[in-house]
């Protein structure tokens, strides 16, 4: 992941957290989600990933380090 928080010095101590099976303890991280609610067409592939697309630039335009989907978007089945 591409950090593009700064810390801030004068925010005081940053929260600890483990890292992943390394015994180490690293600064926590801040992370900005973004979720995109799309209108999604079954079976029009290509014009659903134009839409996911669009939405990733939006998500990016908004400094977001996650986008959520949809589950199944690029299909457009809405699950039952």
């Amino acid at each position: 992941m591409a950090g593009r928080v700064v810390p801030d010095a004068a925010a005081g101590p940053r929260p600890m957290c483990p890292g992943p099976g390394s015994g180490r303890i690293l600064p926590a991280m801040p992370i900005r989600v973004a979720g995109a609610q799309l209108n999604l067409v079954v079976g029009d592939l290509r014009g659903n990933e134009e839409r996911i697309a669009e939405a990733m630039d939006w998500a990016e335009e908004g400094a977001a380090d996650v986008l959520l989907l949809p589950e199944l978007a690029v299909t457009g089945y809405p699950p039952e």
